[in-house]
């Protein structure tokens, strides 16, 4: 895909290349769009709990994650009696 910015886009992202916070203009793009996806999740998030989504995030990021079938079995064996 091909995309032509705004000078004022184009001067935007060559700034954030040229001091070393992205590699490519394609990964300043990719952020930009992967905060545009996560907008409507963050309005309906209390301002309190965006850090602990963060940390969640981290946290998958990390492999530090249960699977959810395990998870729910020993849920359901604790307080079912499953």
């Amino acid at each position: 895909m091909t995309i032509s910015l705004p000078p004022k886009f184009e001067r935007f992202v060559q700034a954030k290349v040229s001091a070393g916070e992205f590699s490519s203009p394609a990964q300043v793009v990719e952020a930009a769009l992967s905060r545009m996806m996560l907008e409507p999740l963050s309005d309906r998030l209390e301002v309190d709990e965006l850090p602990k989504l963060r940390e969640s995030i981290d946290q998958m990021n990390r492999g530090e994650v249960r699977d959810w079938r395990e998870f729910s079995a020993e849920l359901r064996a604790k307080y079912l009696g499953e």
